[in-house]
């Protein structure tokens, strides 16, 4: 009972840190193009 709480509670942990982290690539690979675009002549 306690080990599926604690595999469902580290699958959470997982799940919340790999969105945060595809957030946060797909945030800064968005501000990166912006900015070569505003470099452009």
């Amino acid at each position: 009972m306690k080990s599926d709480y604690l595999r469902n509670r580290i699958g959470k942990i997982l799940l919340v840190l790999s969105f945060l982290v595809g957030v946060g690539l797909a945030s800064t690979s968005a501000v990166q193009a912006q900015y070569r675009r505003d470099q452009d002549p």
